[in-house]
């Protein structure tokens, strides 16, 4: 008798855990952060660590955090007069060289010696992550500047007032980024950008164009924001950005344009994914959708072989019909070409969900010496799996759907990738001398691990998915605080805003293991004190730092002071939250939702013993009316308190730190870690998929 096949296994689906954060203090103005940010995380420590504390909140009254100062608005009449003005704005040059405008808060050029060093710097740090400016053509701009000087000089020719205000735009972004976390203080505070606002408030002006300068100067905005960590102002030049991008068809690979000369093929593709990169970065700093879709991008990754051709006018305007004129613009790898000359297999497009091995070394394979010059490559790998790990854990709740096998191919991806580095850009460098990228790498890495790990450390403690995933998130956190403590002052992970998210979410991650005795104790506090020492050296770069310092400080002095109470109903399974005591119409009424007994509700469900399987069958809730609640756990209340790390401008009341950290962590006295408003909106919102 033989043997009957065994039927393929049911695919497990996780509920939605994460879900992101939505203050509106006005009625016309709101502010929203996404889960993919962390916050949801951070309220489910900070929940577990007011539950177990016993100190008395008058304690912590001792502790004040400093006011973040609000950035400085622009001069909106000069910046009228900007736009009206057919001739330069007068500036004084006796300080030194000038741009001959005078926006408020730009700041002036450094001194030629200054501007050679600090170009010097950013060249060698940023410019290989970040490659959008053409290295010679920008040099010349620079000496061409400075040559040029004193204002009024003939040799620099009649430039346009648009011209002139790019220019100190681009170099201002360059200067201050390569001062950032600058030792010797190169940059005067005359020569710095005061104020993200100066910048958004000329977007406008920038934008108008299309060509190659006006990317590079957007994208040298966008790089600046993001570096000061004014996340929120550096999506909105994104924002400008892609959408350009898209009208100059840089989404596009330009090998496939003859129109197109061959000295802007290289640029182009620099320029796109360098906006891609930062795509990425701030959909996870601020937990908001992607602005580019892999699916309508064909421009082939630096450090991979080109895979278009140049397609003739004549394929263009084209009448047949049999199809070459189309597949003229596909890559050589396509599906089509490979029926048509009957290979089976072939290497994956650069956008491909193959990832498989998906790393620059992995298409083509270079000399170790060549691999710094592949930097780029290699960090947009990366950022396509960051995406994949967006889409699949940080969608809407709506069409979210966490299978486990899609969870296993997204680990096996992360570290697929981490495998295929060259060892020039890992820690063990078989040169002997110590790689500039090592440490930039492996935080990113180890970050991403932790990432796909985090959104099942809101789960119960007793299941089985949280115990895993909190001792791969545990790994991962303390490679983190290892790199980074280790790494020297001026380094380009150090001057990462990447690296204080991650240190961040290390340290809580850390403390949270700890508070909940799955950590050694010892251990525990030790990695927490380097994190507060990460977070210290950091904090005179982005002022954010010492928010989550201070925090940390705090988890800390309750972890070594007391001894502490495990959080019994931390992570609560609710039961019949749309039961029959609920009206089923209850859902789709517009009449005002009453919260004041949803508290009491609460605690009368926390009887149930969540020890059930930790999932359930992939098949729509409202499909099995019989299926206990338990399988559909809802997550914890959400988050609506003070930034931490992810924005230099705080976007809650300007007491609200102050007062979250007198309240000891306690978000039943503060009421800023959340309110009833949270969860029982996201009961009324969502209740016909949970009776």
């Amino acid at each position: 008798m033989s043997a009957q096949p065994r039927p393929p296994p049911t695919t497990a689906l996780f509920p939605p855990i994460e879900v992101g954060s939505f203050v509106s203090r006005r009625r016309d103005k709101s502010e929203f952060i996404g889960s993919a940010s962390g916050v949801f995380f951070l309220n489910t420590v900070f929940r577990a660590f007011a539950a177990s504390s016993t100190r008395d909140p008058g304690s912590f009254h001792s502790l004040h955090a400093p006011h973040d100062e609000q950035p400085a608005a622009a001069d909106g009449d000069v910046l009228l007069q900007l736009i009206s003005s057919p001739t330069s704005i007068p500036s004084d040059a006796s300080l030194g060289p000038s741009y001959e405008v005078q926006i408020p808060g730009l700041g002036a050029p450094p001194t030629p010696a200054v501007a050679k060093k600090l170009l010097m710097m950013y060249f060698r740090k940023w410019h290989p992550i970040f490659p959008f400016l053409h290295g010679p053509t920008f040099f010349e701009q620079v000496n061409r500047f400075y040559s040029a000087q004193p204002p009024g000089n003939p040799s620099r020719g009649s430039e346009t007032l648009r011209e002139k205000l790019c220019r100190a735009v681009c170099f201002q972004c360059v200067w201050n980024i390569a001062a950032t976390d600058d030792d010797e203080q190169l940059l005067e505070p005359r020569c710095c950008i005061t104020s993200p606002a100066v910048l958004t408030s000329l977007l406008g002006i920038i934008a108008g164009e299309q060509d190659m300068y006006t990317l590079q100067v957007l994208l040298a905005m966008e790089l600046y924001l993001v570096v000061r960590m004014s996340s929120r102002a550096a999506s909105t030049v994104h924002g400008a950005l892609t959408r350009i991008l898209y009208q100059a068809g840089l989404h596009r690979c330009p090998f496939r344009y003859l129109q197109l000369p061959k000295d802007v093929l290289v640029i182009r593709q620099r320029i796109w994914w360098c906006s891609y990169v930062l795509d990425r970065h701030l959909s996870l700093s601020l937990g908001h959708p992607v602005a580019v879709s892999d699916e309508e991008v064909d421009v082939c990754i630096p450090g991979m072989p080109e895979l278009h051709n140049p397609v003739g006018h004549d394929r263009q305007a084209s009448t047949t019909t049999d199809g070459d004129e189309v597949r003229a613009h596909l890559p050589s790898n396509h599906a089509s070409f490979l029926r048509e000359s009957g290979t089976a297999s072939a290497t994956p497009t650069p956008n491909s969900q193959n990832f498989g091995a998906h790393s620059p070394s992995h298409l083509h394979k270079t000399r170790p010496e060549e691999a710094p010059t592949l930097v780029l490559g290699y960090v947009v790998t990366y950022s396509q799996l960051l995406g994949a790990a967006l889409r699949l854990f940080h969608s809407s709740i709506h069409s979210r759907s966490i299978m486990l096998d899609k969870v296993l191919d997204m680990t096996a991806r992360i570290h697929a990738w981490w495998n295929s580095l060259p060892s020039s850009l890992q820690d063990e460098d078989t040169t002997g001398s110590q790689s500039p990228y090592g440490a930039f790498f492996a935080v990113l890495y180890h970050h991403l691990v932790l990432f796909v790990n985090r959104p099942f450390l809101s789960l119960p403690t007793d299941r089985e998915d949280f115990r895993s995933s909190l001792q791969v998130a545990l790994n991962a956190s303390r490679s983190i605080i290892r790199q980074l403590r280790t790494s020297s002052k001026g380094s380009l992970v150090l001057a990462w805003p990447g690296a204080l998210s991650a240190i961040w979410m290390a340290g809580l991650v850390v403390a949270y293991a700890s508070l909940l005795k799955i950590y050694p104790l010892p251990k525990g506090i030790l990695d927490i004190q380097h994190s507060i020492s990460v977070l210290d050296s950091m904090g005179s770069t982005w002022p954010s730092a010492s928010h989550c310092r201070d925090t940390l400080k705090l988890m800390l002095d309750q972890l070594s002071s007391e001894p502490c109470h495990l959080p019994k109903r931390a992570h609560q399974t609710p039961q019949n939250i749309i039961g029959e005591d609920s009206p089923n119409d209850g859902a789709n009424s517009e009449a005002p939702f009453d919260t004041s007994e949803a508290p009491s509700k609460r605690r009368k469900q926390d009887s149930h013993d969540a020890t059930h399987t930790p999932l359930y069958p992939s098949a729509e809730p409202a499909l099995h009316p019989t299926l206990e609640s338990s399988y559909m756990w809802q997550p914890v209340l959400e988050y609506t308190g003070p930034d931490f790390g992810f924005d230099a401008n705080p976007f809650c009341r300007q007491d609200a730190w102050q007062e979250f950290l007198v309240q000891g962590l306690n978000p039943g006295l503060s009421g800023l870690l959340y309110d009833n408003t949270g969860w029982d909106s996201y009961v009324k919102t969502f209740g016909d998929r949970l009776g």
